[in-house]
């Protein structure tokens, strides 16, 4: 289980007294560059498990819950990402196997996520535990090297493996499981022409592909705005909800229920809305997604617009195993 901030920097602060080296990260951040570091664990680790013997691996291998294999039906999995990836291009969106890890920070830099719920790794990379930063980055580095026309969208989509840190409670929360994400990008084109499409564009896809699966029952988009820019105001995100949400109402017949935000939150920028459905008479959600501001952060463009998207694949697959 992952401490809390607070707490985990007072066990470190513990440790590092009791062996008389309460100065080390000081050392180590002032006196070894990141490369460095990198060479020093790498080391660190060698010798470490030289003195690891199979009996003690198969300990650790027991009692670790990020290593274990998923229950669900591989078979299925496949027939099911297959449906999903082909309905994904027929929208314009190219498919993307991502790598199983994704740059230091992609995370926390970006989305303000604690680091402590990130499996972090060496030579600078971290363990994927959201892909939609992965397709943002990639985004904005095609658009750095490539000078992508103003008025151009990138679509991108992937089904990639997930692992985080932070321990879930309930039997279908678990440490690593399978999301699509989905991201669209592109430049402000005034009058919120980017979110008005994009958005009904996003719901529209999750809308068809989870109504042609049969079984789901009171599927609903909870929206919610969402102020995170000091440079907007209340009025100024009322209008843009307003106007963006007029837009899907008039273009789907969708049920969408408007709600104020249970909680402050950092990780979207204006809009953001939860898809939920039931499913013998148990709700659940089954995906997410919003306006963030990455793109304006990485490439330093306030015209830079990008909505991302992720839906639980493994949950979707495990509820249809109950069903058959």
């Amino acid at each position: 289980m992952s401490c809390a901030p607070d707490q985990n920097e007072s066990v470190i602060n513990k440790l590092l007294e009791k062996k008389d080296i309460s100065d080390l990260f000081a050392q180590l951040e002032s006196g070894l560059s990141m490369s460095e570091i990198n060479t020093l664990l790498l080391e660190f680790f060698r010798n470490r498990l030289k003195a690891v013997k199979p009996a003690e691996l198969m300990r650790q291998y027991d009692q670790n819950r990020f290593v274990k294999p998923s229950d669900i039906d591989p078979l299925y999995n496949c027939r099911e990402s297959l449906v999903l990836l082909e309905k994904a291009a027929s929208y314009g969106y190219k498919a993307l196997d991502l790598s199983p890890v994704s740059i230091l920070g992609s995370c926390s830099v970006m989305a303000k996520v604690d680091q402590n719920n990130v499996i972090s790794a060496l030579r600078g990379t971290e363990v994927v535990s959201d892909a939609t930063n992965a397709l943002a980055l990639h985004i904005c580095t095609l658009k750095k090297r490539e000078k992508i026309p103003v008025t151009g969208r990138l679509r991108f989509c992937s089904i990639h493996r997930h692992i985080r840190a932070q321990k879930f409670r309930g039997p279908d929360q678990l440490p690593h499981f399978i999301l699509y994400s989905m991201v669209i990008s592109g430049r402000d084109e005034g009058n919120f022409i980017f979110e008005k499409e994009a958005l009904n564009e996003t719901i529209k896809f999750y809308n068809e592909y989870l109504e042609s699966l049969g079984w789901l029952k009171n599927i609903r988009y909870i929206v919610w705005p969402r102020v995170c820019d000091k440079d907007n105001d209340e009025n100024q995100m009322m209008h843009f909800s307003g106007e963006i949400l007029d837009f899907i109402k008039k273009n789907n017949s969708i049920n969408i229920i408007e709600e104020e935000p249970p909680n402050e939150s950092n990780y979207y920028t204006g809009l953001q809305c939860k898809i939920k459905a039931a499913y013998r008479d148990a709700e659940f959600e089954v995906g997410d997604m919003g306006f963030v501001d990455w793109p304006q952060n990485l490439l330093q463009n306030k015209k830079e617009r990008m909505l991302i998207s992720g839906m639980g694949l493994e949950r979707l697959i495990m509820h249809a195993s109950q069903k058959q």
